[in-house]
């Protein structure tokens, strides 16, 4: 679902922009929590004296309501305040997904069954 958060975010949300020195504390935060997909970009270069990095990110809510069991909210974070995206469940999805085929099957059945 990690997908789904990033294209939502990118249309919906306020990314926040920082820099991270070498000695700042959320840069070790960063290589912890992304060190395996950034360990080819963070690596130490020949002569290299200093390093800063830049990056964006946002947080953001994934919620999941017992009264709405086939919708998930995300809340993201904008200018104006908190912004609430409904997208369906991965449940209603397939459930949807199955009624098209249905719809689609039918006709051809029906078609075989006659003929």
């Amino acid at each position: 679902m990690l997908c789904w958060a990033r294209k939502l975010a990118d249309r919906h949300a306020t990314w926040a922009p920082t820099a991270l020195a070498d000695d700042d504390p959320l840069r070790a935060r960063v290589q912890k929590d992304f060190g395996s997909v950034l360990k080819s970009l963070l690596r130490p270069h020949h002569q290299e004296i200093a390093r800063r990095t830049e990056l964006r990110y946002v947080r953001f809510a994934k919620v999941a309501l017992d009264e709405h069991p086939h919708r998930i909210y995300y809340v993201f974070p904008t200018l104006s305040g908190p912004k609430v995206v409904v997208q369906p469940s991965p449940k209603r999805i397939w459930q949807i997904a199955g009624i098209v085929t249905g719809v689609f099957l039918l006709p051809v059945l029906v078609s075989r069954i006659i003929a």
